[in-house]
């Protein structure tokens, strides 16, 4: 599938945590990224299947309905080269995955360090890390777009 030109790349964040994946789109969207949220696997499936494969997926391993490996299986049947980050406590239990459909998945065990994953994410789909000590911008902020059921 081709991928659309967006200013912006667009993540999917797929957490169980609600409270703590809008705090952590809120970061992702102030950093120049297009975020959408997911609170479970089926939501996040649901998500690639209806709309634009995302540039990355950051998700949990372990998710109510389906798990992130199912997340990121889905979606590479979309779009093969997505990225995706598996932000665990478990980094131990992340299996092995064949590099031949796809790049390998990135790991990063909580507590997150924020700025080693910004660049990993900037690197993963082409953008540049915005320097943390340069002042805000006078800009209007995005907000991320909550997928998950009200």
């Amino acid at each position: 599938m081709a991928r659309e030109r967006r200013k912006r790349p667009l993540v999917l964040l797929v957490d169980a945590d609600h409270r703590t994946s809008i705090r952590f789109a809120r970061l992702l969207c102030e950093d120049g990224f297009d975020v959408e949220v997911a609170t479970d696997g089926d939501l996040a499936i649901e998500r690639v299947a209806q709309g634009t494969v995302p540039d990355a997926i950051v998700t949990e391993l372990f998710l109510p309905n389906a798990g992130g490996e199912a997340v990121m299986q889905f979606a590479r049947s979309r779009r093969s080269d997505v990225t995706v980050f598996f932000v665990t406590n478990h980094p131990q239990l992340v299996p092995e995955f064949d590099p031949s459909v796809g790049p390998p998945p990135r790991v990063f065990t909580k507590p997150v360090n924020y700025r080693e994953f910004q660049i990993a994410l900037c690197d993963a789909v082409g953008c540049k890390p915005l320097d943390p000590c340069a002042a805000p911008s006078n800009s209007r902020r995005r907000q991320p777009r909550d997928t998950s059921p009200k």
